[in-house]
């Protein structure tokens, strides 16, 4: 072999060795979590199939005790709360999902019925118990024909399953449908707050959509929130005040996720040493 060709094929073996060693780093995540995935994929997709045949007692089977408490097996789909999330549902598609070990969560786009456009995103997480997955928990998004709003609470819902980079892509993309939107630019101004950037940029933004409707308790928590993290304490203490107040005019506001939010700014506030005033 003449000298060339044999510096040629070091160079060949070399890019084989490369290539093979990349390949074994892309799979070897992906293999040890594909198992679990798969199993948290198939109780969800059982589960959905379940609940649009109206099959309760096999519904109910597929959730843990947590879910199931205080239900019966024959009625557990017309049960408040999942009755509540799965109402209106004709078909869904798996869109992302989100690993923590012993709890999976699949975030599922439900479709509304025949001939709708409306479209609601719910976050299904899955414990991994003795014999597999079993359905523990919702968390809900509200339906929407808006393909930017459908995009914006989707960004909410990854933002409360802490995926921020999911997050800001879903942001993003509801921003480039629809700019003019005071429900997308206001939460675009409220992830730049979480990531601590464009702070002065995201207040204004926020404000925006406060003087769009003064009466929504969404932007008065953000705007607790901005002052918050720029230790204006009396104006976030107003703020949240006030939000607490609008969201108490609401039918369901404790369910809602703006209202979860809302419970969980005031609680990080709380662990820094105040608290809202009493009313």
């Amino acid at each position: 072999m003449k000298p060339g060709s044999r510096t040629c094929w070091k160079v060949i073996l070399v890019c084989l060795l490369l290539m093979v060693g990349v390949s074994g780093e892309m799979a070897s995540p992906r293999d040890g979590c594909s198992q679990g995935t798969d199993e948290a994929r198939t109780v969800v997709d059982r589960f959905l199939q379940a609940v649009s045949q109206g099959d309760s007692e096999t519904a109910f089977g597929l959730c843990t005790s947590g879910l199931r408490r205080g239900k019966r097996a024959d009625s557990f789909l017309q049960s408040a709360d999942v009755a509540e999330a799965f109402s209106g549902m004709r078909s869904w598609e798996l869109i992302g999902l989100v690993d923590r070990g012993s709890i999976a969560t699949l975030v599922v786009a439900l479709k509304g019925e025949e001939g709708s456009r409306q479209k609601r995103a719910v976050g299904i997480a899955c414990l991994k118990v003795s014999g597999g997955y079993r359905v523990r928990d919702f968390s809900l998004t509200s339906w929407t024909s808006s393909e930017a709003r459908f995009h914006r609470y989707l960004s909410d819902l990854f933002l409360r399953l802490d995926d921020l980079d999911r997050s800001e892509q879903e942001i993003e993309k509801a921003y480039s449908l629809d700019p003019e939107d005071p429900k997308v630019y206001a939460f675009r101004g409220y992830l730049w707050l979480e990531k601590r950037m464009k702070e002065d940029e995201a207040l204004l933004l926020i404000q925006k959509a406060h003087g769009q409707d003064p009466a929504d308790p969404e932007y008065m928590d953000f705007l607790g929130w901005a002052h918050h993290l720029a230790n204006r304490r009396k104006e976030s203490v107003e703020w949240f005040d006030r939000a607490r107040e609008a969201f108490q005019r609401r039918e369901g506001y404790q369910s809602s996720p703006e209202y979860v939010r809302f419970s969980s700014h005031v609680d990080k506030a709380k662990a820094k040493g105040w608290t809202p005033t009493q009313t």
